[in-house]
């Protein structure tokens, strides 16, 4: 997931910059980072993910 050669937002682009730096493996990068886009995802659509 180190790779950031495709466009991304600066908030995005520094998630995988910060997780880098912490040495956290690509496979677990591409965890993390899809796991907020769905979160993100959810949250546009319902504008309310919390009970």
């Amino acid at each position: 997931m180190t790779n950031t050669t495709t466009q991304s937002s600066p908030l995005r682009q520094r998630m995988i910059d910060d997780m880098t730096l912490r040495k956290l493996s690509p496979k677990t990068q591409t965890h993390y980072i899809r796991t907020v886009k769905e979160f993100a995802d959810e949250y546009k659509e319902n504008k309310s993910p919390f009970p």
